[in-house]
């Protein structure tokens, strides 16, 4: 395997740091300003799951071994290879392919608890890196600002999620599979932002790829709480639902049409309340309401969720 000298520097690193999944509270990186160590609470919440995937073979896979170092070494090599952050998110990319095919082979409930967790793992370790390397970037406000909004994202994930899958009922856990299912979205999104923002810092070209009409974006009002958020999904019948809260006002729930390039005509189910929720790709959202008979929700009410979970 080749190596540059920049990656060897890169990878000692990253086993200094972070190594391995289930890493520490604290992400740290160099900054070549002070020359000093800078840390930053970022922790991307990794785990460690057990599995193993010793062969290529699904048919072989071992669920009850612990399987964390196995995706250290890929996501290290992935790293080690990768031409430009393009190219390592597109690394992961297949490494996190292959252990969904290794979760289709769960047939007990316990090898589908454990496999659930599978996916998600290989982007919470990537995800600890590239906070370690956004520790590193240069340019001292671009640099706090993008460590700011980690620690602001790690702080507010677990309520998104109950806001979007549900919370726990009658003292019954959230199920497994959805948790997962959420968490492993939720951290695939954020390693995409934060490639983005670093090779922005490298001069390197980088292509978000397109997101649907489904998705999540909050505002935190730069703080480590959930103010705001924005929930567009496909619903139990096949309709497009839509959830809002804003300043953690009354719910507003609803339907809505995909107008394309982004634009969705929203459908309050109260109070005749029409709206115009604009997606603006991995940046943000807005929602305009255009007519209403609401206290809350009027006529002219304009509001920008600015952080795509």
């Amino acid at each position: 395997m080749k190596m540059s000298i920049n990656s060897m520097l890169l990878i000692s690193t990253l086993s200094v740091a972070v190594w391995g999944c289930a890493a520490a509270d604290t992400v740290v990186g160099v900054d070549p300003a002070n020359v000093k160590m800078v840390t930053a609470n970022v922790n991307a919440n990794a785990i460690q799951i057990a599995g193993s995937a010793d062969s290529e073979d699904p048919s072989k896979f071992d669920f009850f071994k612990d399987h964390s170092f196995e995706i250290k070494e890929e996501i290290k090599d992935a790293i080690a290879d990768a031409t430009s952050m393009q190219n390592e998110i597109d690394r992961v990319e297949k490494i996190a392919k292959k252990y969904s095919e290794f979760s289709s082979m769960a047939v007990t409930e316990e090898e589908k608890d454990v496999a659930a967790g599978l996916v998600r793992t290989v982007w919470d370790c990537e995800l600890n890196t590239l906070c370690t390397r956004v520790a590193g970037i240069s340019d001292a406000a671009k640099r706090e600002k993008l460590l700011e909004d980690q620690k602001n994202w790690n702080a507010v994930k677990e309520d998104v999620m109950k806001k979007s899958i549900g919370d726990s009922k009658n003292g019954e856990a959230v199920d497994p599979k959805l948790a997962s299912e959420f968490m492993e979205d939720t951290a695939h999104n954020r390693c995409v932002a934060l490639a983005y923002e670093i090779a922005q810092s490298r001069e390197e070209k980088f292509k978000f790829p397109d997101r649907s009409a489904y998705g999540i974006f909050v505002d935190t009002q730069d703080s480590d709480t959930l103010s705001s958020i924005l929930i567009t999904r496909k619903g139990a019948d096949n309709s497009n639902e839509a959830v809002i809260s804003i300043h953690q006002m009354a719910l507003l729930e609803g339907t809505f049409k995909d107008k394309g390039n982004g634009e969705l005509e929203f459908t309050g189910n109260r109070n005749n309340i029409k709206g115009i929720i604009k997606l603006n790709g991995w940046k943000d959202a807005t929602l305009e309401i255009t007519q209403s008979n609401d206290k809350i929700y009027n006529a002219g009410l304009n509001y920008t969720f600015n952080f795509a979970f």
